[in-house]
């Protein structure tokens, strides 16, 4: 039902229709403050944590730095390091860098970091 509904829409409207711009940015605002509440973490830092993660550019730099190193697709790092080029490269601090983290530790007794 809801499928017909928005090809429907589609035809009559076009793909993108007119967004109101102060209406989302409520809605966004709600968002960020629920996800604060439901997970205890800033929803615009985790967005920058896992940015800065995600980043051929930080990795790359950091490797030239011989800060981390690179086997196959995975990079290993010090967490202190990636927190101080976090805190360099953004707006936001080492702590709120940390503060995305947990540490658990498996039962073969490695620690493991959870994003």
């Amino acid at each position: 039902m809801i499928g017909t509904q928005i090809t429907q829409a589609r035809y009559k409207f076009g793909d993108f229709d007119i967004r109101d711009e102060a209406l989302d940015s409520e809605y966004f605002k709600e968002y960020e403050a629920a996800f604060q509440v439901d997970t205890g973490i800033n929803f615009n830092v985790m967005e920058s944590v896992l940015q800065f993660l995600a980043s051929y550019g930080v990795v790359e730099e950091l490797k030239n730095k011989q800060k981390l190193t690179v086997i196959g697709n995975v990079v290993e790092a010090s967490l202190d390091e990636l927190a101080m080029e976090f805190d360099l490269q953004t707006t936001f601090s080492a702590e709120d860098f940390y503060l995305n983290f947990q540490v658990k530790c498996n039962d073969d007794n490695e620690f493991l970091i959870v994003v």
